[in-house]
């Protein structure tokens, strides 16, 4: 299992199962092929509009996804066009500016979007939505990695990989939000909702700073870090987990099962209201923890109708989650318009072990009065025949299975056992 302390917090009851809403939403199999796949599933109430029929459609899948609090999610297109819908409790409704060009990130907090804008080799800060706390920052900052949350939102900046910071100005102290001066470079960041960390490039130490920033102290090198607060309202309650970089398991700030159940992992984040998922190296589940109400850690496993394998990113939302992979274990490829029909193919009339140039496979000539299989039985060895099979295995996706025989026969009659055989 994973590694935690329990400094900060004290240990909190054992995770209960809590019931998982249907899987609400499921992309079409065109997205098969790039592995972009979207799904979404929730363990809260009043999470249709976001995981829902109301979602836009993708018919190619989707890049990135950033999930939000109070019913709103967002995400890229394949063409690298930002999208966000959602209810927003009535008084944030998501949107998109209409002159945002090309995106690659997206990062979503409360009433607050922010994205990365492309251009060529350029990659600079695009934010809009609340700016009660001065968190949204400049437009056009050449940045590598941006995330915003409650009332903050830090960059890492594009020319020396250091961390700038926006926000907290309720504090009236604005250094609280501004990094440590011996930071220096640093390989990744995220931020809570009033406080942040990131790995240092020279040493892979997590260092957090802000207001009531847990102590991370006792940390071992990481090389992922996933910071989450909840209850922001009234103020913060902070939380912070990494994936520690030689064993792979995860390390919190606080106790849980959630995490001393974990075994190694590839994939850590977190979410708005004190959520964060993980994906299980060995095992490829995802769980999420969400432990939002009385900070009570809950556990939240994909529906039983998740279909999504070759898992390449999850992310939590304010009770639900989204995830982005394949929609089979088989490796992902285009699925075809039209299931596959016998339509005559043409063969070789020389021994071959080669595939055919086709994925159906049928006589090219077929004799009056077909042999049976007990006409076949016998007779001299003339070659080798093979054939190809197209089984269907999933909506929109098909196994080819290839047969071969010593053959006995002339060719024509030997692309007739084929037919039989097969």
């Amino acid at each position: 299992g994973g590694c935690a302390i329990g400094e900060q917090l004290p240990p909190t009851p054992e995770p209960t199962a809590m019931a998982t809403t249907e899987l609400l939403f499921e992309q079409p199999d065109t997205c098969n092929e790039q592995g972009s796949c979207l799904e979404c599933w929730g363990w809260s109430s009043n999470v249709s509009g976001v995981i829902g029929p109301d979602i836009p459609s993708f018919p190619g899948g989707v890049l990135a996804v950033a999930p939000g609090p109070y019913m709103s999610n967002c995400a890229i297109s394949m063409n690298s066009t930002a999208h966000c819908w959602g209810d927003g409790a009535n008084w944030w409704h998501p949107y998109v500016p209409g002159n945002l060009s090309t995106v690659s990130a997206l990062s979503q907090g409360a009433g607050i979007v922010c994205a990365i804008e492309t251009a060529g080799e350029n990659t600079t800060s695009r934010c809009w939505g609340r700016h009660d706390h001065g968190q949204l920052p400049p437009d056009g900052l050449s940045v590598s990695s941006i995330r915003t949350r409650h009332s903050l939102t830090c960059v890492i900046l594009k020319d020396n990989s250091t961390v700038q910071c926006y926000g907290l100005s309720y504090l009236n102290d604005t250094t609280v939000k501004d990094p440590p001066a011996s930071l220096g470079s640093v390989d990744s960041i995220d931020v809570g909702g009033n406080f942040a960390c990131a790995i240092r490039s020279n040493d892979s130490v997590v260092v957090c700073w802000g207001e009531d920033s847990p102590d991370v102290s006792a940390f071992p090198p990481a090389s992922v870090v996933a910071a989450a607060s909840h209850d922001c309202h009234t103020g913060c309650q902070n939380s912070v987990c990494i994936i520690v970089k030689n064993d792979s398991l995860v390390y919190c700030s606080f106790y849980s099962l959630w995490v001393t159940g974990l075994g190694p992992v590839d994939i850590l984040t977190g979410g708005v209201e004190g959520t964060f998922c993980a994906h299980q190296t060995a095992s490829k589940t995802i769980q999420c923890l969400d432990h939002k109400t009385n900070n009570i850690h809950t556990l939240s496993t994909t529906p039983s109708n998740f279909t999504l394998q070759h898992i390449r990113d999850v992310q939590p939302g304010e009770g639900y989650a989204c995830a982005i992979g394949a929609l089979s274990t088989l490796e992902p490829t285009a699925a075809p318009t039209v299931p596959p029909t016998q339509s005559p193919t043409p063969q070789p009339t020389l021994p071959t072990l080669s595939p055919t140039p086709a994925p159906t496979k049928v006589p090219t000539q077929v004799p009056t009065n077909p042999p049976t299989k007990e006409a076949l039985s016998e007779g001299e060895i003339i070659g080798i025949v093979c054939g190809v099979l197209a089984i269907p295995v999933a909506y929109g996706l098909w196994k080819m299975s290839r047969k071969c025989f010593i053959s006995d026969q002339t060719p024509e009659l030997a692309e007739q056992r084929v037919s039989l055989l097969m």
